[in-house]
């Protein structure tokens, strides 16, 4: 199995867009056959970034 991880930053005020963005992009993720699940969380402590 592989993890991949992915630091995001995300420009200030674009935040919301970046949530849709990801909200329509998971079914894609999850089409692939290697695919079992897709996790985003806020990295709070950086300001607006994500890490996936």
């Amino acid at each position: 199995m592989i993890t991949e991880i992915a630091q995001i930053k995300i420009h200030s005020g674009h935040e919301k867009q970046f949530e849709s963005a990801v909200a329509e992009a998971v079914s894609l993720f999850l089409s692939d056959d290697g695919c079992h699940g897709i996790l985003v969380h806020a990295a709070t402590d950086r300001g607006a970034q994500a890490v996936s």
